[in-house]
């Protein structure tokens, strides 16, 4: 089973992704070692990110004189991307009795379970936005934390918010 029948690639396709791996392999390996400097394992897991989702968007990408910019910027992305993934991997903790019975001053407010149940429809960057406004994170510090400005943050929550409200006038 070649890679055509895999991927649903013509042949020319195929040698397109193989020529832009070998055009860009420095770049590639570059922003592999920055992210993962001692493990070889997360390196190699990285760039396999990276030529995956470089697969999934040469179909799309024709403006080859930004080439190395696309690719760099999608091999970053990537790398972030991994990494907030891993991050929010939550430790294993054994678990006790004492975690089974929920202390009484925990009330469960039905509003803001149902706030959370909408914040489930949307997609994995605007949730990380909500969840932290919702937690109460100063708009600077979501703007540090993602590297957008605060006025982008600003607009993203507005958006976010129309956007729940219009899932929630669709329910009814």
């Amino acid at each position: 089973m070649g890679i055509r029948r895999k991927t649903g690639f013509a042949p020319e396709m195929e040698s397109e992704l193989v020529l832009l791996l070998e055009r860009h392999r420095g770049t590639l390996y570059t922003v592999c070692r920055s992210f993962h400097p001692d493990d070889i394992y997360r390196m190699n897991a990285l760039y396999n990110d990276i030529v995956y989702n470089l697969w999934k968007g040469i179909r799309l990408f024709r403006n080859k004189k930004d080439e190395a910019a696309w690719v760099y910027r999608l091999a970053v992305n990537t790398a972030i991307n991994s990494e907030n993934k891993e991050s929010r991997i939550p430790e294993m903790l054994p678990f006790t009795q004492e975690m089974e019975q929920v202390p009484e001053n925990m009330v469960c407010d039905p509003l803001m379970e149902e706030l959370y149940a909408l914040t489930e429809q949307l997609d994995s960057r605007e949730k990380m936005v909500i969840d932290m406004y919702l937690d109460r994170i100063p708009q600077a510090e979501i703007a540090s934390r993602l590297s957008l400005t605060e006025s982008n943050v600003s607009t993203i929550i507005g958006r976010i918010k129309l956007k729940l409200k219009k899932i929630k006038d669709n329910r009814r």
